[in-house]
């Protein structure tokens, strides 16, 4: 586990009870598992490499990151903000159906000015794990813990980045 989820981890328990805001934290549990690292298609593979390599956008910037992300991976790039990839691109809430490569995000937290405004979005990269751009810093942080943090004022849903399935696409 790195700083930053033992941070990520922290924050969630102390700052907040197993409801928050009138939501219940969601918790992995069996039968409802994301998908593992274990069966990635070439372009999932992609996306995660380019992840772990493609720098911060800048403080704010989530939604850049990740167009930079698929950019890098040559998959497409449009830009827009983890409000509109929440409102466009996620329309799913079981973990079962969460796949390497797909988005994960939340219209509005209560974190910054700019997450109440805009939201935030990361980037599941499998094996429960996501990854964010934030505060100028890309950080890697456990499922649980990123959605018990950002998923306090509104339900955090994914999906496939541009309705693009890259578990079919090599």
């Amino acid at each position: 586990m790195t700083p930053d989820s033992e941070k990520i981890i922290a924050a969630a328990q102390a700052a907040m009870e197993p409801w928050a805001y009138g939501r219940e934290f969601i918790r992995i549990t069996p039968g409802h598992e994301p998908e593992s690292r274990a069966h990635m298609s070439g372009a999932q593979e992609r996306v995660v490499t380019w992840a772990t390599g493609t720098s911060a956008s800048g403080i704010d910037l989530c939604a850049q990151w990740i167009e930079r992300v698929f950019a890098a991976a040559g998959i497409w790039y449009v830009t827009v903000n983890a409000q509109q990839i929440y409102d466009w691109y996620c329309p799913l809430t079981d973990l079962a159906q969460l796949k390497v490569g797909m988005v994960v995000a939340v219209p509005s937290h209560p974190h910054s000015m700019s997450g109440r405004a805009l939201g935030h979005v990361g980037l599941y990269v499998g094996d429960a794990t996501i990854m964010d751009c934030l505060g100028g810093r890309v950080r890697t942080a456990p499922l649980e813990a990123w959605l018990a943090v950002y998923g306090v004022m509104s339900e955090p849903r994914w999906g496939w980045l541009f309705s693009v399935d890259l578990s079919v696409c090599e």
